[in-house]
């Protein structure tokens, strides 16, 4: 699609007291009719635009940014344009055509921009060669003329694209020399003061911009649009009349680009001169963008308003850019194809019988004429005598005229010969360049292929390190695990070997108790009745919870007995024993 950039400029002299009509919000533009009486504004209707970008007041450099796309795009081969459109004194001949250094229009910036870029493909070999031209014309009153030539006669040929013919193109290489081609061709634009502008544009501008490599073919139009304006009452005065044919060149640029947003089947190009030259900018085999310059000042809301609607409609443009290459050695097959052709126009001319026929047979004739005149002598009379010499001299003009026109005729063929051999020589050479060219490539891609292959046996020999260096880390890391494990698993056979131990020998003093000589040896105590009642009754109450203990540890040892201690021995031991057997594998 046409990308549309909108450029709001800050309040001029005239606009101070103006309120400010406009908010910018990312990509969106809020409009709203402000008259100064708050309960008036308050009810007013805002009108929200949407656009790809929106600029408030900000430097050339910034506005340059969204140029610099279409500029690689010009260098690499697509056809581009810029447009500047928008109100008379809102900023568009400034965008575009500024001469000021500090703060150059797009045209002087492009062109250094693009010499860079170009020299940066031949230094690295994307491009053999360029040709930058550059053309400056004007539209003034619905004629166009050449700027930089206004003596040419031009004419716009409509075929598969827009073409203007005779127009001047000059070649370039800095910005120096751009910059003396616009002054040149501002002495002969059409400006003058109006209410607005104290030096208002009178006519629509286009600058061109033609390259040529040895690859591509493309060109760029940098247009800065005559800006709309009320029409005056006088409408017979110079500037009612350019006025006039501004704003109707502007209106059917408008149809132009609402039909195209449609998608009507008629667009209506041929309408103007201005829609005809921008017929390709608009639909066509270029990448466009639109920069609308519009004013934030309340005196202009309307025509701001009408200006955001043109953009509006721009940016639902369909362009369809196509890359302009060269097939190869176009130039020199044309011209050598050209000169065949003029030869074969002269072999026309001189007819089918061969040359060098006729003239032996003129030559021929002269002969006998000449043998008849010397016998016949004083046998033929005056009169017939006079004839054929009439005759004889009339057949020698002829021949010596063939003869001429057979010289002519040699020479050009010779020019042509001549040429077809520069041609021949300059195309050997080119292929000669070509071949150099491609074995320096195979060479070089030879070398990259050898690089690659080094690089991928350099990674793999780096994975195989880091793997077996991982490798090693991990088994490292296995080892001493199991080493902490197993000292772990000891250290707690250990204290199961105590605990088991202890055990042991709990049952062991289990087992050596006689519950029944407990008691007997309790009741005997008890019998002799050497002991106090307050004893007694200790005794008693020692000899229950005695018996009660025994009958507990009777119960503990008839489960311990029960456990299989040997078995969770020899489990433990397992289990150890395998450990360590994994350790030693590792190790």
């Amino acid at each position: 699609n046409v990308k549309v950039l909108i450029r709001v400029r800050p309040l001029i002299e005239r606009e101070q007291k103006d309120k400010i009509c406009i908010q910018c919000q990312q990509n969106q533009i809020y409009m709203k009719e402000l008259t100064g009486n708050s309960q008036l504004d308050a009810y007013a209707q805002e009108n929200v635009f949407n656009f790809d970008y929106i600029e408030n007041q900000v430097p050339q450099q910034t506005i340059f940014e969204y140029a610099k796309p279409l500029l690689d795009d010009f260098v690499s081969g697509f056809n581009a344009s810029i447009m500047a459109y928008g109100l008379t004194s809102s900023g568009k001949t400034y965008t575009m055509f500024n001469t000021d250094r500090n703060n150059f229009g797009i045209v002087q910036n492009s062109v250094q921009y693009i010499i860079n870029s170009l020299n940066e493909q031949i230094r690295t070999q994307q491009i053999e060669y360029y040709q930058l031209g550059f053309c400056f014309l004007q539209i003034y009153n619905e004629v166009l003329s050449d700027l930089l030539q206004p003596e040419s006669q031009l004419k716009i040929r409509l075929a598969d694209s827009a073409e203007v013919e005779n127009a001047s193109i000059f070649q370039v290489s800095n910005v120096d020399e751009v910059n003396y081609l616009l002054q040149k061709g501002e002495l002969s634009r059409k400006t003058t003061s109006t209410k607005y502008n104290e030096l208002s544009s009178r006519s629509h501008v286009i600058a061109s911009f033609v390259l040529q490599t040895d690859k591509t073919k493309s060109k760029l139009n940098l247009v800065d649009l005559a800006g709309s304006e009320r029409l005056s009452t006088d409408l017979y005065s110079v500037q009612g009349q350019e006025t006039k044919h501004i704003n109707t060149s502007l209106s059917v640029l408008n149809k132009v680009i609402f039909a195209l947003s449609e998608k009507q089947k008629f667009i209506p190009y041929r309408d103007s001169v201005l829609t005809k030259l921008l017929s390709d900018s608009l639909g066509g085999n270029y990448k466009s963008l639109l920069i609308c310059c519009i004013s934030p000042g309340s005196q202009n809301y309307f025509e701001t308003l009408n200006s955001l609607r043109f953009a509006e409609h721009a940016k639902k443009i369909k362009n369809k850019a196509v890359k302009n290459i060269l097939a190869e050695n176009s130039t020199d097959f044309d011209q050598l194809e050209a000169e065949l052709r003029d030869l074969q126009e002269q072999l026309n001319l001189m007819g089918k019988e061969d040359v060098r026929v006729v003239i032996q047979r003129l030559q021929d004739e002269i002969f006998k004429k000449q043998q008849i005149v010397n016998l016949a002598g004083g046998d033929m009379n005056e009169k017939e005598l006079k004839s054929l010499q009439s005759d004889l001299v009339r057949k020698q003009n002829k021949l010596l005229l063939q003869n001429k026109d057979i010289d002519q005729s040699l020479s050009k063929y010779q020019i042509v010969i001549s040429k077809q051999m520069e041609n021949l020589k300059y195309l050997l050479m080119k292929i000669n360049n070509q071949n150099n060219l491609i074995n320096a490539l195979s060479l070089e891609n030879k070398i990259y292929q050898f690089q690659q292959v080094h690089s991928a046996l350099k990674i793999q020999v780096q994975l195989e390190k880091e793997t077996e260096k991982s490798k090693n880390q991990f088994e490292s890391e296995q080892i001493a695990f199991l080493v902490k494990e197993i000292n772990h698993l000891q250290g707690l056979n250990s204290q199961w070997q105590k605990k088991l131990q202890k055990t042991e020998d709990y049952l062991q003093q289990l087992q050596n108790i006689n519950i029944k000589e407990f008691e007997q040896s309790v009741q005997k105590q008890l019998s002799l009745n050497q002991f106090s009642n307050t004893e007694k009754e200790k005794l008693a109450k020692y000899h229950s919870e005695g018996s009660q203990l025994l009958k507990i540890f009777s119960k503990i040892q008839t489960v311990l007995e029960n456990l299989n201690l040997q078995k969770l021995k020899q489990l433990t031991d397992g289990v150890l024993e395998a450990l360590e057997q994994t350790r030693d594998e590792y190790q």
